[in-house]
This record gives structure tokens, sequence and C-alpha cells, in this order.
């Protein structure tokens, strides 16, 4: 599913914002009302009652459309919760929806006649209560216009089955193949599909398809080889948000994509059109039952599958919950039951293996430094982690000299230190990478040696 925004539309005293409580998305939606009282306070009118201050509308539409814009660059589900009785606050929302990929909905209260609605505006709170002509005159222009038909209408009854994220059941598959980050690494995926695609089985990549190595042209002209055909899934990376600006003609907030692969990619004339189609084939996670098992894949990786995954942001997805020092895998299967799995690539800061924890699976294998593309295969007898070398490594990763580190008296602390691990590196002779332990970062335990050993070489 796509970015969410859902606009409620209806009467006063519907019950819109009650039916928002009582399904926990209160905390998932914006109230103008709300923001007009964060703008002025209630005021008192002629009759001694108070009510919400109308005055600066133009101030407090003006925020509602910002607070709308900043959720939806996050990808979280936005709700907006007002009568909206005018068809220009929808072309609003379109335009919004349209520049952040978000998917419009209409939540239509219209069943609530007017009769209902004026009962029930007098049970709410003094300050919110509207005066009946005021009723009475959202009513008549509710009923004037009809809304576009690219925006999807649904009844209150019908959110559960709507927004509920349930798992798809690909068990017909006979296989499915989770690829690592690819980091512009041609070669190791190609020998993994030297075969090809086969149509009985499933292929899901996880992000993070540039940057980093020095073949970012041929992979993504092999993908986009590929990117239409029905069993083959591509997931969003944080990589990706480069890719996407410079298809549009936008500069890139990365010094990596800028000095290489921008370079790179224009040399070979890769298509900006073709990555413009590609992008929008993006998708934020795949959630599957194969056979018993049921499988989160996103490219960040996340600490539990919540009862909906449709409350949590695509932002998180992306670039996981967390930062860099969160053990994800541990903390997932902590979190789950034991029938669910995940599926992520993006870090890898402990260096753990494919089966990072019981039931999580690390696909980040530093691929762009000489390391592995990671592929986890899932067939009816389980999951098998498979490792490809990558041999074709950017001059900028390569060792160029050698020097001998003497101080051994530090070398001695670091390795006797009890919160500090130290990593033999596989693909380089006589080097260690020490870094401090997981209980360090939660508890604080830092001293002159657990500060240096930040992936001290």
């Amino acid at each position: 599913m796509s970015n969410t925004l859902v606009v409620l539309k209806g009467l006063p005293g519907a019950g819109k914002s009650h039916f928002l409580k009582t399904k926990g998305l209160d905390v998932y939606s914006i109230s103008p009302d709300q923001v007009r009282n964060l703008v002025a306070a209630p005021v008192q009118v002629e009759d001694g009652e108070y009510k919400i201050n109308h005055y600066f509308e133009k101030q407090v539409r003006k925020l509602v459309l910002e607070l709308v814009e900043k959720r939806l660059q996050r990808g979280e589900l936005t709700i907006i919760d007002a009568t909206h009785s005018k068809l220009t606050y929808w072309n609003e929302y379109r335009q919004l929806a349209e520049k952040y990929k978000a998917k419009l909905y209409c939540l239509d209260f219209s069943h609530i006649d007017i009769e209902t609605a004026k009962k029930q505006n007098v049970l709410r709170e003094e300050y919110k209560q509207v005066d009946n002509l005021v009723i009475e005159k959202i009513n008549n222009q509710l009923e004037k216009w009809v809304l576009p038909e690219d925006i999807e209408v649904i009844k209150p009854d019908e959110w559960d089955n709507k927004f509920k994220w349930t798992p798809v059941n690909l068990s017909h598959y006979k296989r499915i193949h989770h690829f690592g980050d690819i980091h512009g690494c041609y070669e190791p995926l190609q020998f993994y599909l030297k075969d090809g695609i086969k149509e009985d089985e499933l292929y899901i990549f996880v992000g993070d398809y540039v940057d980093r190595g020095i073949q970012n042209a041929k992979v993504l002209n092999y993908l986009f080889s590929i990117m239409n055909l029905p069993n083959v899934v591509f997931l969003e990376g944080n990589h990706e948000s480069h890719l996407i600006n410079w298809a549009n003609n936008l500069q890139a907030k990365s010094k990596e994509f800028e000095r290489h692969t921008k370079t790179e990619l224009e040399k070979e004339s890769v298509s900006r059109k073709t990555t413009r189609h590609f992008c929008k084939k993006l998708k934020k996670a795949v959630y599957y039952q194969y056979e018993d098992k049921e499988v989160l894949v996103t490219h960040g990786g996340i600490s539990k599958i919540p009862d909906n995954l449709l409350t949590l942001s695509s932002e998180q997805m992306v670039r996981g919950v967390g930062n860099y020092s969160t053990n994800i895998d541990e903390l997932f299967t902590k979190n789950n039951p034991g029938h669910t799995y995940q599926v992520h690539g993006h870090r890898n800061t402990f260096e753990f293996p494919i089966k990072a924890a019981e039931r999580s699976f690390n696909l980040e294998g530093g691929i762009e430094r000489g390391g592995y593309l990671r592929v986890l295969v899932l067939d009816k007898d389980g999951f098998h982690p498979i490792k490809v070398k990558n041999t074709t490594v950017s001059a900028r990763y390569e060792k160029v000299e050698e020097k001998v580190f003497k101080n051994h008296t530090l070398l001695k602390e670091l390795k006797e230190n009890r919160y500090i691990k130290e990593l033999p590196q596989q693909h380089y002779q006589n080097i260690s990478s020490f870094n401090f332990k997981e209980k360090v970062f939660k508890k604080g335990l830092w001293d002159k040696q657990t500060i240096k050993a930040r992936g001290l070489f």
C-alpha cells in the first residue's frame, strides 16, 4: 500500500471525531478545530457561551496544509478530521497526494442525516457546538457538488476491511528469493541470476540499488529489463531518494551520488524517464504468508509487526526502527510470535550473518567494499542463506598502503575490555575492527576505550 491520505466528510455532529477515537486513529489525525484552538483560544459570543474562534481561517488553513505535507513526506498515515464542505479543499489535498505518491480517500459520513447531526451536536462540549443555521448551510454546500471520480469513497463500516494489512498468500511459488543491498555491484547479481528469472518463483529486492559501487548503470539497466515482470518486486531503500531526485532533474542530497553515481549514470546515458517509471514501482514493504510462515520484508527492519501495518510510517519501513546501533534482529525475534519472520537490509553494524537472530534475516553484506551480495531463499523446506562474493570494488575502498600500528598497549586494552568486541575482517588479512557492545550504547558504559571503539580498525 502507498502513502495514505484519508479526508473525512460530513456534517458537524455526524460522529467523525468519535469514530476516529474509538478506532484508535485520533493520534493519526489532524483536526483544523484543534489548530484553531492553538492559534486562538475560544471566544465568548453574544449569549455568553464560548465558541471556537474562526477569525484566523487563512492562517489555520495554511498551518493545516503544512502539517499534512510534513506527514506525507514521512509516509505517515494521515487523516484530516473536518466537514470539508468546499470542493476547493479537495483540490488542495489532491495536489499534495500526487506530490507524495499518496492514495487519497474520502471517509464519508453522509449517511448521518441532518436531524441526527443536530441532536448529536448539542451533546458535544459547549465550545464545539455549532448553530443549527450553520449545520443547515454546510448541509446545503455538501449537496451541491460531487467528488471527483479519482477519489475513492468509503463508509465508516468499511474501514477495517479496506485498510487492514493482512499477509498475502504466496505459497503457490516454488521458492522466493530475497536480494540484499546491491549498491551498484552488477557482477554478483548477474552471477546469481545467470539462469534468468523463472516464472514459478518470486524475486523480492530490498532496496539500495545504487551508490558506492562502480557498476550503477549496469545494475539499473538490468533491473529496468525485469521491472515489468509480474513475479519481481522492488522495495524502496534510503538511497533511492537520490535516484528519485535525479530522475526528476533535482539535486540529490548526497555527495556520493552527485560526485560518483550521477556522473556514471549520465555517462552511460541511463534514461531518466525509465528511471522515473522504475521508481514509481517501488514498494515500502512486502507482507506475505508462505506455508506456515508469515514474513515481513522491508529495507530498514522493524522491531515489531503492529496490529495494522498502515500505522507504521513509510519512513520507518525504509530507514528502520531505531538507529544503526539498534540490534533490530534480536528485538524482532523477542517481540513477535514464533511463526513470524522479517527480512531486511540497510544496516549491519554488528556484522551479523544472514540469519542474524532466530527469526530475523539481515541482507546487508558490505557488498560495495568487497563483501557479499546476500540472498535469502525460502522454499517448502525453509530458509536458505546464500552469499555471492563481489570482486569489483571501487578504488576508494581498496587498501592503498598497509601501515603497522605499533601501539600495543592500546591494542591490549581493547582486546581485554569486556565491553568491546573484536571482529577479524573476512576480506583483509591482519585487520580487525573493534566495536563497543550493544549494552554500552544502551546503558551509557563509556570509557576511554569504548569511546574509541566505534568501528576502529
